[in-house]
């Protein structure tokens, strides 16, 4: 067998296989695929969290991972709670705009309208003075 035709299979061979796993991967339901990705990735121990993915209300993967407290042996559960301080803020915000764009709330809506079990006292506060520090809400890190 001439070296062209051998490359030529090699190649073939290579291109039809590699095919047929992407095709069986995408075939695979997306909550194996999310829980093989996290597997991946818990594997080069380049995460430690909880992780939640939802499609159309219904949970595909919810499932803590790594270590809460690695000196302890303490590991994260998908209901480990994380101090994360301002991390989200901005996200938040743009999700709060975008769910505006989409006429789901507006920025002057009342929080109580969102949050059923919102004291009295919260009751004049809007979802625009949330964004903006200006609710007069006490900041739970402040207190002891």
């Amino acid at each position: 067998m001439s070296r062209r035709l051998l490359r030529f299979a090699l190649t073939l061979i290579v291109t039809i296989t590699t095919s047929l796993a992407f095709r069986a991967r995408a075939e695979a339901p997306l909550d194996t695929q999310l829980n093989q990705y996290m597997d991946a990735v818990v594997a080069t121990r380049d995460f430690n969290g909880s992780v939640a993915v939802f499609r159309d209300g219904k949970p595909l993967l919810s499932q803590g991972y790594g270590f809460a407290d690695l000196e302890h042996g303490v590991a994260n559960t998908r209901s480990t709670k994380f101090r994360i301080g301002s991390v989200t803020k901005q996200f938040t915000a743009m999700a709060i705009m975008i769910l505006q764009e989409r006429d789901r709330l507006s920025v002057s809506d009342l929080i109580t309208k969102h949050l059923d079990e919102a004291p009295e006292s919260w009751g004049d506060v809007t979802i625009h003075h949330l964004l903006t520090h200006t609710s007069g809400i006490a900041s739970y890190t402040s207190m002891p």
